[in-house]
């Protein structure tokens, strides 16, 4: 059957569509950043997470019966309207587009959701859509060039594509997926095996011990003693705590080093004032930043990305360069927005 010709207006700049992909079970293996912009989960929480866990769950059960004897027994296309719940709590009504795809040597079959961006072209896109996904092995020679037009930020280059539409899901956006949280796959392994064996905790005590005394010694330069002290006692309490530890959207390296902030904030109080340098002064701190209780986190004379950088600093450990990674800008904003907070923080704690 030919294609419908291309004709709708493109995406608006800046427009991000939603892309889900899920696996047999139901748990997501593929999510973009549109999605996790509709939702207010990021993509670490959404990964390996039930999507029905997190935002939905919201319709009659007799509508998800309907969806999934749809998709898995019928093996057919699903369209319907759901009300699902964003994290803050704010609860919103959406189309909910999802195909069955099956690899071409028949593996397990995979869930595409797709909404696009300018919901004021819903209907075409449903029209494309129905055609373009009429089979359950359709090629990425089909669907690719249709997709682009949709989502443009989603595909890259697409020339010379052949196969599955399944299995390039699998090489491009699930592959990525895996490699992004390799460190979560590969401690959930190294977790699961000490639970089973505390014996094995070493692993674990072996591959974060440098992160977590490097935290420490950041913030406690020169100080060998205490920094050995409360590195150790940093993976006591994370071993006292490992039958009960579950993975969830971090690595466990993130753990550690919230073990390690409490434990610092813990020997903060033990003394009237500590001085937390920064890894790369400027002019605009010449006065010491210190730290004498929880509040300065979340005084509201920060603004909430000043409170997002700094706490990462001082409280999480991580280098200018990994925040600025994490946020998705410059080294120089990060500095600026640290020099800001600072600024801001001086007379408050002068006058603490």
């Amino acid at each position: 059957m030919p294609h419908l010709p291309i004709i709708h207006t493109p995406p608006a700049a800046g427009a991000v569509g939603n892309i889900l992909v899920t696996d047999e079970a139901g748990f997501a293996v593929y999510a973009n950043e549109g999605i996790a912009q509709k939702t207010g989960f990021s993509v670490a929480e959404i990964i390996d997470s039930k999507p029905g866990k997190l935002w939905g769950g919201r319709m009659p059960r007799s509508f998800y019966d309907r969806m999934w004897h749809t998709l898995r027994d019928r093996q057919s296309t699903f369209v319907g309207t759901v009300t699902n719940r964003a994290k803050t709590g704010r609860e919103y009504e959406e189309l909910l587009a999802v195909v069955p795809l099956e690899n071409a040597g028949g593996s397990p079959r995979k869930y595409l959701a797709l909404r696009p961006s300018n919901l004021a072209e819903s209907e075409r896109f449903l029209v494309e859509w129905r055609e373009t996904f009429s089979s359950l092995r359709v090629s990425a020679k089909t669907v690719l060039p249709w997709l682009q037009h949709w989502f443009p930020a989603e595909t890259g280059v697409i020339s010379g594509q052949t196969g599955a539409f399944s299995d390039w899901v699998d090489r491009h956006w699930v592959a990525a997926i895996r490699e992004r949280f390799q460190r979560r796959i590969d401690d959930r392994t190294l977790i699961e095996k000490a639970q089973h064996d505390p014996a094995r905790f070493q692993e674990l005590y072996e591959k974060y011990f440098d992160t977590v005394r490097s935290y420490f010694m950041r913030h406690l330069p020169g100080n060998h003693d205490q920094v050995s002290d409360l590195t150790q006692d940093t993976f006591i309490r994370a071993f006292e705590r490992l039958e009960g530890y579950e993975t969830r959207n971090a690595a466990y390296g993130t753990y550690l080093l919230r073990i390690a902030h409490s434990l610092l904030l813990n020997s903060f109080r033990r003394q009237p004032m500590v001085e937390l340098s920064p890894d790369q002064p400027d002019p605009s701190a010449a006065l010491p930043l210190v730290v004498e209780t929880d509040w300065i986190w979340e005084t509201p004379e920060l603004s909430t990305r000043e409170r997002v950088v700094l706490s990462a600093y001082y409280r999480e450990g991580y280098s200018v360069r990994e925040i600025s990674e994490r946020l998705g800008h410059s080294e120089n904003a990060t500095k600026l927005l640290l020099s800001r907070a600072r600024k801001k923080l001086r007379p408050l704690l002068g006058s603490s």
